[in-house]
């Protein structure tokens, strides 16, 4: 029982933000104001949309929805994105591997994103298109390089893949609006690529659609 009215303290309340409340306007505010996607994914995010994506299952089945839930989690933060009123459907994430750059610059670190981190990264401009972007994000990569001349400067590569070309659009838009950094969108795929001394990445594409 006790541990039933902690889920229900804690995520009963919807986050839509179609269904506005008290609890979940301080959790969205508190959120947004989080200087980094790190911190915000460290902190807010798992406790507070995981537990409501926990929450199904002990509504679901009890003890044993709760259970079945933790062996098998989410590989991405989109499935709990998009589990608002009943767990969602999982999506097929695409594979993404980074660029391949020329002999000289040299790779020296990888990352991957995800749903918040693009919602993170273009909310500000608009949080209901943000959030509809994300919830179509299916994969990202972030890449960073540095010059093997030994000249300091170094640069990174962002590629995304959404689910629709529409959603690549509107991000580049977003993101450009946002950032202030050179976007592309081709078909489902959108790039983000700058150098620190402002040269050209022409090795920085994205996949060709299939």
């Amino acid at each position: 029982m006790a541990l039933r009215q902690s889920c229900e303290g804690a995520c009963s309340t919807s986050l839509d933000p179609a269904e506005p409340s008290p609890r979940s306007a301080e959790l969205t505010v508190s959120l947004l104001m989080e200087p980094s996607p790190l911190t915000a994914a460290r902190h807010y995010f798992p406790y507070e949309w995981g537990a409501r994506y926990i929450h199904f299952g002990w509504d679901a089945t009890g003890h044993a929805g709760v259970l079945e839930l933790f062996a098998s989690p989410p590989a991405d933060t989109q499935l709990e994105m998009a589990s608002i009123h009943e767990p969602s459907a999982d999506v097929a994430a695409t594979e993404l591997t980074a660029p391949v750059p020329p002999e000289d610059w040299t790779q020296i670190g990888e990352d991957t994103l995800g749903a918040l981190g693009m919602f993170e990264l273009v909310h500000s401009a608009n949080v209901e298109s943000a959030r509809s972007i994300a919830l179509d994000w299916r994969a990202d990569r972030l890449a960073l390089y540095s010059r093997t001349n030994g000249d300091s400067a170094t640069a990174f590569v962002w590629l995304c893949h959404f689910a629709s070309a529409a959603s690549a659009s509107d991000a580049r838009v977003m993101f450009e609006g946002t950032a202030s950094l050179p976007a592309t969108a081709s078909g489902t795929w959108l790039t983000v690529a700058a150098a620190s001394d402002g040269s050209s990445l022409p090795w920085a594409v994205a996949p060709a659609e299939p």
